[in-house]
């Protein structure tokens, strides 16, 4: 049993170290330690490291504007959060797959990531998630040319965040609802 401690430890390192470097701007570091955690996740069988890791990497290749390796670390992440029951983390996962399918254009199934992220974070009890994967939906409804939906998203999301005590994500979720204001009438 004692040398299974040192493997926990090891994992659950590379991940904090990962989440450090994420914070710190650093993401060719995070992208190494997080690539680390997620093989040590699957040697030892550890689902929770698994889809912890794989969803980071998702993001951070979403972030990198490489959505098709998003997918491919996200679709690791589901089935490891789905056998953990763990409704929050699958809300985090398909709100990310619904970024990397946006930025590959597929927004019918983006905002079915995005719905998906909604009911696991209903689930969850996480009124944050349900707003982010609402403020995703807002984003999807301006790409797919109905700017006065995408505002009104836009501006019921931002007084949610600021309820919630998120000022960042009430800003974005007003700067879309600016957006979708001034979107070319072509779109409206």
């Amino acid at each position: 049993m004692s040398a299974l401690r040192p493997r926990a430890a090891l994992r659950c390192a590379s991940n904090l170290l990962g989440a450090s470097h994420v914070a710190l701007g650093t993401p060719d570091d995070a992208g190494s330690a997080f690539g680390r955690a997620l093989e040590l996740g699957r040697q030892d069988a550890d689902p929770l490291t698994v889809a912890r890791a794989a969803n980071d990497l998702g993001a951070i290749a979403s972030a990198r504007g490489d959505p098709q390796r998003a997918l491919a670390h996200l679709q690791l992440a589901v089935p490891a959060y789905q056998r953990l029951g763990s409704a929050h983390g699958l809300a985090r996962t398909y709100h990310n797959m619904a970024v990397a399918l946006r930025d590959l254009g597929r927004l019918a199934a983006a905002d079915e990531c995005e719905r998906r992220a909604i009911e696991f974070a209903r689930e969850a009890e996480s009124p944050r998630l349900v707003a982010l994967a609402q403020l995703g939906r807002a984003e999807l409804s301006l790409r797919a040319g109905d700017a006065p939906l995408a505002e009104a998203r836009a501006c019921r999301v931002a007084a949610r965040l600021d309820a919630l005590g998120d000022p960042v994500s009430a800003e974005a979720a007003r700067r879309l609802a600016r957006a979708a204001r001034c979107a070319p009438t072509r779109l409206r």
